[in-house]
C-alpha cells in the first residue's frame, strides 16, 4: 500500500517511463520505435543493469547499436568493461551462444545472440552484478523472445522479397535471351522492366564512340531519336555517365548528384520522377538505364527506394549479358564470327542438305572457271571517223542565209554547203565605187589645172578606195561555203540557224571522206596496260550489230582525257575489212584481245585491279 508520504512526494520519473515505453510497446509507429520500447522494459525489468546495448545486422553485415541503457550520453566505459564487451558480442556473433566475459571487480559483460535462421541477426550485451547473472541471463533470454519473433519475421520479409527480385531478375535475362537480334534483346529488357518498378517510360541507351544513342524505349518499336524528349532523356542519361553513378530526380536530399539534365528533361516531359542507372562490364561504362513516372502510383510520385535498388540489382544482373550481346553486334569480332560458325555448320553439320549441294556446285564451278582458258579481250567503246576529215569555216564575220545542207549528206567537191548574207558587202562595194569615181573626178579637175600636188595625193586616195573595192568583190566571191573535198557530213546542221552570226574562223561542217576509214576507241584507264600496238580485235556498231568488224590497233595516244565522269586513252585503229555501207560516226562496243586467261581471271580482273589501287590507297 502506497503511504500518503508517497503520495505527496509528487510523480515517479521511472513510473512515467514505464507507462511511456508500455504505450509505444503497445502501439508502436515503426519497428525501430518498439525495438527502442521493448528494450526499454527489458532492462528496467531485469534490473541491476549497469549498462545494456542492442545490436542489429546492417545491410552491409556488421552490427550496429539500435538501442542503448540507460538512454542519453553516457560516461565514458572502462577500458576493461569496453574491451570485454566487444569479445563477447563478437563471440557471441560468431559462435551463435551466450558469451560472458570479466568486466573488473564483481562486474561481468554478458552477450546473448539472436539468430532465428542459424544466422546471429541481433546481439543484446549486458553489464551485471556476478551475482546476479545467471538470473539475469535466464530473465533476458525469456524477455528476447519477442525480438526473436521480429528478426524471423523481418528474415522471412526478406527472404520473400530476395525471392521475387530473383524471379524478375531472372524473367527480365530470359526475356534478354529471347531476342534474336540486339534491337530485340533491349525492346525486351525495357518492356520487362517497366511494370518491375512500376514506371510509365524506360529506355536504355548504349555507349559508342564516346556518346550514349538511345537504342530502346518500352512500348515504342522505333525510336525517334530526333524528338525533343528522345534528346532530353539521353542528356539525362548522360549526367549519369559523366557521374558514373545513379541519379535520382528529385534527389530527395542528395546534394553529392547533379541533377541539372535530369530536372529540365522531367520539366520538358512532365515527368514526376525519373532515376538512371550505369551499367558496368569489367569497371567499363558500357549502357545506361532510365526510368521515368510520369503519373503518381499508389501515391508514391517518386521512386521508393526498393524500387531504386531493384533496378539497380538488374542492371547489375544483366550488363554481363548486354556486353556480350554488344560483343556478338560488332562485325568482325561478333557478327561475322557468328556468321562463319553458322556457315561452318551448314555445311559440314548433318542438316541442311540443300545448302550442302549449292555448295558443292559452286565449288564445282569454281573449279571449271579456274581451269577453262578463254581469249582476255578488253571491251571499249569505238566509232567509225573518215580516214581524212576536212572544216569548213566561215571566211569573215558575217550572217548565215541558206544551209541547204546538214550532218549526214554526201557531197561532191566544191559543192554549195551553206552562204552568207552579201547585203552589207554590196552595199560596201558600192561606196567603194562611188568614192573612186568621185576621186577619178577630182583627179581629172586637178590635172586640167596642173596641180601636181592635188595629182599625187589624189592617186593614193584612189588606190586605196580601189583596194578597198577588190575587197568586198573578194568577200562577195567567197559568200558561198564551198566543200573542201568529196564525202559525207559529219558535222554541221546550220538549217536552224538561218540568221545566226558567226565570226571568222568558226567550223561549220566537217566532212569525212568516204572511201577510207579509221576506227578511235575509248579505253579506260584500269585496261590501257593490257592494249598494244598490233592487237586485234573486234568491233560491233549500234547499227550494225548483226555484223562484226575486224581491226588492228595501230597507235595510242601518250595522254589521258577525260569525259562523262571516266578516264580513258585514245586508241586508233584500221578496220581490215569495212563493209560498203559503213559510214562515219557510227558507235559501237570494240573488243581488243589480249592474250589467254583463265575464265575466272577474265570475269574478276576488273574488280581485281580496282581492289589492288584501293589497298594501295590505304596503305601508310
Amino acid at each position: 500500500m502506497m503511504t500518503a508520504e508517497q503520495t505527496d512526494a509528487g510523480p515517479d520519473p521511472a513510473r512515467d517511463g514505464d507507462e511511456a515505453a508500455w504505450s509505444v510497446f503497445l502501439d508502436p509507429s515503426g519497428p525501430p520505435a518498439f525495438v527502442e520500447a521493448w528494450f526499454s522494459l527489458l532492462c528496467r525489468d531485469l534490473g541491476g543493469i549497469s549498462r545494456a546495448i542492442l545490436l542489429l545486422e546492417t545491410t552491409e553485415g556488421s552490427l550496429a547499436p539500435a538501442a542503448r541503457h540507460p538512454r542519453g550520453p553516457a560516461p565514458p566505459a572502462p577500458e576493461d568493461e569496453e574491451t570485454a564487451l566487444k569479445s563477447a558480442v563478437a563471440e557471441a556473433r560468431e559462435n551463435r551462444t551466450a558469451a560472458v566475459r570479466s568486466a573488473g571487480g564483481d562486474r561481468r559483460v554478458v552477450a546473448l545472440p539472436v539468430a532465428p535462421a542459424g544466422r546471429a541477426e541481433a546481439v543484446v550485451a549486458l553489464v551485471v552484478p556476478s551475482a546476479m547473472l545467471s538470473r539475469t541471463v535466464r530473465r533476458a533470454q525469456w524477455g528476447m523472445g519477442w525480438l526473436h519473433s521480429l528478426i524471423a519475421e523481418r528474415a522471412a520479409r526478406r527472404d520473400a522479397t530476395t525471392g521475387a527480385g530473383l524471379a524478375d531478375a531472372l524473367a527480365v535475362l530470359a526475356a534478354l535471351e529471347d531476342g534474336a537480334s540486339l534491337e530485340a534483346a533491349l525492346r525486351a529488357l525495357v518492356n520487362e522492366l517497366q511494370p518491375l518498378i512500376r514506371a510509365d517510360r524506360v529506355g536504355v541507351a548504349l555507349l559508342r564512340r564516346g556518346r550514349l544513342r538511345l537504342r530502346a524505349l518500352s512500348q515504342t518499336a522505333e525510336v525517334e531519336h530526333r524528338t525533343d524528349t528522345a534528346r532530353g532523356l539521353v542528356q539525362a542519361m548522360e549526367e549519369a555517365r559523366l557521374q558514373l553513378r545513379t541519379v535520382t530526380w528529385p534527389d530527395n536530399g542528395d546534394t553529392i548528384a547533379v541533377t541539372a539534365a535530369h530536372a529540365a528533361h522531367a520539366a520538358r516531359a512532365g515527368s514526376l520522377a525519373l532515376v538512371t542507372v550505369p551499367l558496368f562490364v569489367r569497371g567499363e561504362l558500357i549502357a545506361v538505364l532510365a526510368a521515368e513516372r510520369l503519373t503518381p502510383r499508389d501515391g508514391d510520385a517518386a521512386f521508393t527506394e526498393a524500387e531504386r535498388a531493384r533496378l539497380e540489382d538488374i542492371a547489375d544482373l544483366t550488363a554481363p549479358h548486354i556486353g556480350l550481346r554488344l560483343r556478338e553486334h560488332r562485325m568482325v569480332s561478333g557478327r561475322l564470327r557468328v556468321w562463319t560458325a553458322r556457315a561452318m555448320r551448314m555445311l559440314f553439320g548433318a542438316r541442311h542438305q540443300g545448302v550442302k549441294a549449292i555448295a558443292l556446285m559452286l565449288a564445282a564451278l569454281v573449279a571449271w572457271l579456274s581451269l577453262a582458258q578463254t581469249d582476255l579481250r578488253v571491251t571499249a567503246t569505238g566509232r567509225v571517223q573518215g580516214a581524212v576529215s576536212r572544216v569548213a569555216t566561215a571566211p569573215f564575220d558575217s550572217y548565215i542565209a541558206t544551209a541547204p545542207v546538214r550532218a549526214g549528206d554526201t557531197v561532191a567537191q566544191g559543192e554549195v554547203l551553206a552562204t552568207l548574207d552579201d547585203r552589207d558587202l554590196r552595199l560596201d562595194l558600192l561606196k567603194w565605187e562611188s568614192e573612186r569615181a568621185k576621186l577619178i573626178q577630182e583627179r581629172n579637175a586637178a590635172q586640167a589645172e596642173g596641180d601636181r600636188a592635188a595629182l599625187s595625193q589624189l592617186a593614193a586616195r584612189i588606190a586605196r578606195v580601189e583596194a578597198e573595192a577588190d575587197l568586198a568583190r573578194s568577200r562577195l566571191e567567197r559568200i558561198e561555203i564551198r566543200a573542201p573535198m568529196a564525202g559525207l557530213v559529219t558535222e554541221g546542221d546550220l538549217s536552224q540557224q538561218l540568221g545566226a552570226p558567226v565570226s571568222r574562223g568558226d567550223a561549220l561542217f566537217r566532212i569525212a571522206s568516204g572511201e577510207s576509214f579509221r576506227l578511235e576507241i575509248e579505253v579506260g584507264e584500269y585496261d590501257i596496260g593490257l592494249v598494244q600496238p598490233g592487237a586485234a580485235g573486234t568491233l560491233a556498231l549500234t547499227g550494225l550489230s548483226a555484223r562484226q568488224l575486224g581491226f588492228e590497233v595501230r597507235r595510242l595516244a601518250q595522254v589521258a582525257e577525260t569525259g562523262d565522269g571516266r578516264t580513258f586513252f585514245r586508241v586508233e585503229a584500221a578496220l581490215t575489212d569495212p563493209p560498203a555501207d559503213l559510214r562515219p560516226g557510227l558507235q559501237g562496243i570494240a573488243k581488243i584481245e589480249a592474250g589467254d586467261s583463265s575464265l575466272l581471271y577474265a570475269i574478276v580482273r576488273p574488280l581485281v585491279d580496282r581492289t589492288r589501287i584501293l589497298l594501295w590507297k590505304l596503305r601508310p
